[in-house]
């Protein structure tokens, strides 16, 4: 079984290869990872991907969702993480302004004037979806803290790739459009 955490609103099953769980109606597995424990036995998912969800987790229930995925993924199976890169958001502040004003652009956060910095802002912190219930962003991502997050876990061989460069497995499911502002980063369960 591979796990697609947080796929609903891009679902890509890939015709029932992989299985969505998410917070919303029309998922596979319906439940809030940020507060239950993944209800699979140990070491019973092949491969797990997940894009742009882990940035609306609080910081303080991180750990315990890493290390859940650790638990449920077979020995062998791969982890890829899609989530907006910090690095991304500042070079296109200070070189490219006018792409943080582009629509697939984190939400600017509804109580802020539509500024430069506010839309940098957005990356990091976003409040309460009220359209579908999904929470706002909690978390801002580089490399270097989304390594340690799953070298903590236990993962090993953590590497950045990009939208083109992935495991065979990941082929297909990240979404083009995010492609401008994502952090792509794969690791393994030895």
């Amino acid at each position: 079984m591979n796990l697609d955490i947080g796929g609903q609103n891009n679902r890509n099953d890939q015709l029932g290869k992989w299985k969505i769980v998410d917070l919303h109606d029309g998922a596979d597995f319906q439940f809030n990872l940020e507060n239950e424990c993944f209800p699979f036995a140990d070491e019973s998912v092949d491969n797990i991907y997940s894009s742009h969800c882990i940035e609306h987790i609080e910081p303080d229930r991180l750990r315990p969702v890493f290390f859940e995925m650790f638990r449920v993924l077979k020995r062998g199976g791969k982890v890829r993480i899609v989530v907006p890169s910090f690095v991304k958001g500042v070079f296109y502040y200070f070189f490219f302004p006018n792409v943080l004003r582009r629509k697939m652009m984190p939400r600017l956060n509804s109580n802020t004037p539509d500024t430069k910095m506010s839309r940098l802002s957005s990356w990091f912190y976003t409040e309460f979806n009220k359209n579908n219930g999904t929470p706002g962003h909690k978390t801002a991502w580089d490399f270097h803290l989304l390594k340690t997050y799953l070298e903590e876990a236990g993962f090993k061989m953590v590497r950045k790739c990009t939208l083109h460069r992935c495991s065979e497995v990941f082929k297909g499911k990240d979404n083009p459009a995010y492609r401008a502002f994502s952090l792509y980063v794969e690791a393994e369960k030895l």
